[in-house]
């Protein structure tokens, strides 16, 4: 999620905007000055109608307060954002083939961490099998049962075939849980494993990948099953399946937890800048629409709401609970040591 979806519902929700302010096709209809017949009247190149010009003045409000959020908490907090990666499928040190097999086999990535806004980001597929040819591989989320992606991997036999993924699965701050599988059903693929030393913590010869963030494991599931996490049966190789992966974190998801406290003062900056333009517009100059000092009054008044409005809610927000992506930073100290 980008952070202008955070806000999408807040023009389409009236409960979540000023009384005055009645959301009519994506455009505030306020009839005290900004309404559809006003931008139209102030719009030139490159804008073709009153709706562009308003999107545009509404894209930038969100990063000009999303910009002035991070400013507010830059000397109260430290930032992490990438919090780890790694290649999960390694080969082995003899090269030796696994027979196919009528299921459908790949890796495992579970992220456990609720506490902390952090995203699965995966790089790069790579597949090593006895094969030429183009091989499906489906991402499900084994904790809804539901197909996520379709990716499609070029092979060669016997040389490892990369697809460039660069695919964000996100948590919400929530467990995921998600594999990668093929079908292998007649495809014989390289002995891999999932770390470079094949065992990392064993247990029921189960092979598992675990560290603060992510834990991953060898899979295989028939075709025909649903695709829960019971289902899956935990096994030793990968299938010759490997994966390039991060953990990064999420700002985005944190400003989104609180987006809602924003509406007021998103509607003052929006009419501050729709404002402004018209204050520059050659065409409503040639038009008289406005008077300047009738526009330079309004996007004063505007902008001096909006700055006490965001100032208000900003003093009230406590830093996030999350110490994996977000630390307080220390206050430096001066001491005197004497001898």
């Amino acid at each position: 999620m980008s952070v202008s979806a955070c806000f999408d519902n807040l023009i389409n929700v009236k409960g979540n905007c000023p009384d005055q302010v009645v959301p009519t096709s994506g455009i505030w209809m306020d009839d005290g000055g900004i309404n559809m017949d006003f931008l139209n009247s102030i719009i030139e190149a490159p804008f073709n109608s009153g709706g562009d010009l308003f999107n545009a003045k509404y894209s930038l409000a969100i990063k000009q307060i999303s910009n002035r959020i991070n400013s507010h908490f830059a000397d109260k907090m430290e930032v992490d954002y990438l919090l780890g990666g790694a290649r999960l499928g390694h080969m082995g040190d003899n090269y030796s083939l696994v027979s196919a097999e009528a299921k459908l086999k790949g890796i495992e990535m579970e992220i456990c961490n609720t506490n902390s806004f952090v995203d699965l980001f995966i790089n790069t597929i790579t597949l090593t099998v006895n094969h030429t040819g183009n091989v499906p591989v489906i991402v499900y989320d084994v904790l809804t049962g539901q197909q996520l992606d379709s990716l499609t991997v070029a092979c060669t036999s016997g040389i490892p075939s990369t697809l460039i993924v660069n695919k964000l699965y996100k948590s919400n701050r929530k467990k995921l849980d998600i594999i990668l599988v093929y079908d292998a059903s007649a495809i014989d693929s390289i002995q891999t494993y999932v770390t470079r030393s094949g065992c990392f913590s064993c247990s029921n010869n189960a092979y598992y990948f675990n560290n603060s963030y992510l834990r991953a494991n060898g899979v295989k599931i028939d075709s025909a099953d649903d695709k829960y996490k019971q289902e899956l049966e935990i096994i030793s190789e990968t299938g010759g399946m490997s994966i390039n992966y991060s953990v990064q974190c999420n700002q985005q998801d944190w400003l989104c937890s609180f987006v809602n406290l924003l509406a007021l003062p998103l509607y003052y900056k929006v009419s501050e800048e729709i404002y402004d333009y018209a204050l520059k517009s050659k065409k409503r100059l040639n038009t008289n629409t406005l008077k300047s000092d009738a526009l330079k009054e309004a996007k004063e008044e505007y902008a001096e709401k909006y700055s006490e409005e965001l100032s208000n809610i900003l003093s009230n927000i406590q830093l996030p609970s999350d110490d994996k992506c977000f630390r307080c930073k220390r206050r430096s100290m001066h001491k005197i040591i004497l001898p």
